[in-house]
């Protein structure tokens, strides 16, 4: 009787520390679980926090330097600066005042200048002749995403104000007279605007000059 006493007895204390076991890895597995969660949600809490900033800086940085962001629309355009273009349909053109122009349907635009911090080319319109003289019309690199190049018409080669095909000290001599005595061919006005920011001045020349002296390739 006795021997069954304690058989029992010791069926119980197994019974109670088995399950104290059993209950100390289940605490440890949740502890683990628990432990692994707090893990993950900090690292996506830190991924998202560094795309956050990283998107926050790249957006600062385009919008302190505007050049860049117009520069790089620019070059995913079918047509860049010295490009003879025209389109399908009529478009506007707007001055530095704000006044407008019509470009009609297949009409030819020359495209002389940039300006990629306010996405927009400066052009020359054949007909606008007398008022270019005195006005700036620009072209938004918006709407040229369905211009297309004129092949029909012979575009501006920066540089060869002879028209002859060839820069050479002849085109320097004519910039030269072009300071001196104005200019009467708009056309030649632009293929002198060797850096292409839509005016002609003294470092265009040096310019012309430093190119013809293989300084400049």
């Amino acid at each position: 009787m006795l021997t069954k006493i304690i058989a029992n007895a010791l069926c119980v204390a197994l019974l109670v520390n088995t399950g104290m076991i059993v209950s100390a890895e289940e605490s440890n597995v949740e502890e683990r679980k628990s432990s692994e969660m707090k893990s993950l949600s900090d690292s996506l809490e830190t991924t998202v926090t560094e795309t956050e900033l990283s998107v926050e800086v790249t957006a600062t940085a385009e919008a302190e330097n505007p050049a860049e962001v117009g520069k790089t629309i620019r070059k995913n355009l079918a047509v860049n600066v010295y490009d003879v273009i025209s389109f399908d349909d009529s478009v506007t053109i707007t001055n530095a005042k704000g006044k407008t122009q019509t470009i009609e349907q297949g009409e030819i635009i020359w495209l002389v200048g940039i300006d990629d911090e306010n996405q927009r080319f400066r052009v020359y319109v054949p007909r606008l002749y007398d008022m270019l003289t005195t006005n700036v019309y620009y072209l938004s690199y918006a709407d040229c995403n369905d211009a297309k190049v004129n092949t029909e018409e012979e575009g501006l080669v920066i540089g060869d104000l002879t028209k002859d095909g060839i820069v050479n000290v002849f085109d320097m001599c004519i910039m030269r007279r072009g300071f001196i005595y104005g200019w009467n061919d708009m056309q030649q006005y632009y293929m002198a605007d060797m850096n292409a920011d839509g005016f002609v001045s003294i470092a265009d020349l040096v310019y012309l000059q430093q190119w013809l002296l293989g300084i400049i390739k």
